[in-house]
């Protein structure tokens, strides 16, 4: 079962005691925002997960204002590990995967959105 089901599932029973009118639309237009959200993930706090080992991710560092880097994590040294030694005084607090780049399907969506 996708996430965004278990989240509509626990959702279903408060959206019927709280919506009358058109909760059918709101339900559907629910559970599409939450499969979206599901696919296309977020940031994630490091104290939550870290990703897979040698991945390399986008992270965020605990500068003032936040400094955003690319990174991978060794489970091997347990650190994070940048091209450059500057950002070593800082702390990696969150991470995002980097998105997949697929150059066919960006043409077939950039001649839709001309169209």
């Amino acid at each position: 079962m996708k996430i965004a089901e278990r989240v509509y599932n626990a959702a279903s029973d408060q959206l019927n005691k709280t919506l009358v009118n058109d909760s059918q639309s709101f339900k559907i237009g629910f559970y599409f925002g939450a499969d979206w959200a599901y696919n296309n993930p977020a940031w994630r706090m490091c104290t939550d997960e870290l990703p897979r080992d040698n991945e390399y991710v986008l992270v965020a560092l605990n500068g003032n204002p936040p400094i955003f880097n690319v990174s991978y994590y060794s489970k091997k040294d347990k650190g994070w590990h940048t091209v450059t030694d500057f950002f070593n005084s800082y702390e990696v607090i969150a991470w995002l995967p980097i998105p997949k780049f697929n150059p066919k399907a960006d043409k077939v969506l950039n001649k839709q959105s001309r169209s």
